[in-house]
């Protein structure tokens, strides 16, 4: 079987091909479902706690960091836009730590090609993904994880910033799908 044949069909039945992903087969009430289905670090926190609930709290979290106010009302709303999707694609190709995705420069590959594709259909400039807030708001989230989700650390992990104030309450997919969506629409994101 030729691999530009492979697809997979989403939640709301649209063909999805991972290896040739385009705009039109993106749609956000897939990306809510797949990634409020998905558990964080590999499943392996105290409970359940979806990527799509991780999305949700970055696009809340990017608000109270240093330079955020910086930004045009335009650019803040954007900006809270992207943390909600800046792990978008992991809806559909799922979820791989980061130190084996690091091993796998095809699966990088695939990855920046689906973030295109997503990048595309919410108008949103690809290159705004890769904006030092979202990277500082995911390690915010990371720390705030790891203070509320795991258990002891066996060993130091990496150097991050502290945690965000707010305590973490693992929602069931339902209702994580639901918040991402809920959020998504407040911020005015264009289906």
């Amino acid at each position: 079987m030729e691999s530009r044949s492979w697809w997979l069909q989403t939640f709301s039945g649209r063909q999805f091909i991972p290896l040739t992903p385009t705009p039109e087969m993106i749609c956000i009430e897939d990306i809510a479902h797949g990634l409020s289905h998905i558990c964080r670090y590999s499943g392996q926190c105290r409970e359940f706690y979806s990527v799509g609930q991780h999305s949700v709290m970055a696009s809340h979290v990017i608000t109270t960091l240093d330079g955020f106010l910086s930004l045009s009302a335009d650019e803040r709303k954007t900006m809270q836009l992207v943390a909600l999707l800046h792990d978008a694609p992991e809806a559909y190709i799922v979820d791989v730590p980061t130190m084996i995705k690091q091993e796998l420069p095809r699966y990088k590959e695939i990855e920046a090609q689906v973030m295109q594709a997503i990048a595309d259909k919410f108008e949103l400039g690809i290159g705004l993904f890769s904006h030092p807030l979202i990277h500082e708001a995911d390690m915010t989230m990371l720390a705030t994880e790891k203070r509320d989700l795991m258990g002891p650390e066996p060993a130091p992990w990496i150097d991050m910033p502290k945690p965000y104030g707010g305590s973490i309450f693992p929602m069931e997919p339902k209702k994580a799908k639901q918040s991402f969506l809920d959020r998504f629409a407040e911020l005015g994101g264009k289906s």
